[in-house]
């Protein structure tokens, strides 16, 4: 009877594991979603930048020397940010992955205690 009810636990347990994953899986994905929509919004309105401080500038470059040099900067400014982004990104892949370590010692931790 013990070892029925242990497999009874084990089983449930399993069930809740998969429940858990489930629900970690569905958030991620609506957090994907949500940035995916912020991702293109901030592009879209980058872009729109760009495109007004490149008509802003326009004239004045084709005054002074350098004028390409606005848009070199521009762009290196651009690629710095998006470098950052990419940087962040897999910053909070390894913090999640950390964070899911932690998680799963101290539930190990917890079932060991009971």
């Amino acid at each position: 009877e013990a070892k029925l009810r242990a497999e009874m636990e084990a089983k449930q347990q399993r069930v809740e594991e998969r429940l858990e994953m489930g629900r970690k899986y569905a958030a991620a994905l609506a957090q994907k979603e949500t940035l995916q929509a912020t991702n293109a919004e901030l592009q879209r309105r980058l872009a729109a930048y760009l495109a007004g401080k490149k008509g802003e500038e326009g004239p004045q470059s084709t005054q002074e020397e350098g004028g390409d040099h606005s848009a070199v900067d521009l762009d290196q400014r651009y690629f710095t940010g998006l470098r950052q982004v990419a940087e962040n990104r897999t910053e909070l892949e390894r913090v999640q992955l950390n964070y899911d370590q932690v998680a799963l010692d101290m539930k190990t931790r917890l079932e060991q205690k009971q």
